[in-house]
């Protein structure tokens, strides 16, 4: 958290399964501190669907996009530069 704060990144690919750290507890976090809220984030996680994934509290908590099971590598380019708002033509 300290480290978005500080840097203040262009955007953020958060894992929904981190470890030892809960990668949505993390993202209800980052969008609760004014200094962090209006950082786009991206989830990202291979152990999830969508379909399951929205069931939850999150898919209200202002994501710019979720990439979820199936991954298209190829296409993760293409989402980030959507979300950053990025001309890849």
């Amino acid at each position: 958290m300290r480290q978005a704060s500080f840097y203040q990144p262009d955007a953020i690919i958060l894992e929904v399964s981190l470890g030892e750290i809960d990668g949505l507890l993390f993202l209800k976090q980052l969008k609760s501190q004014p200094e962090t809220q209006g950082i786009p984030v991206m989830l990202l996680t291979l152990k999830a669907k969508w379909q399951d994934l929205q069931q939850s509290w999150f898919h209200k908590s202002q994501l710019a996009a979720a990439i979820v099971n199936p991954l298209d590598p190829a296409m993760l380019a293409v989402e980030i530069a959507k979300v950053l708002g990025w001309d890849l033509d």
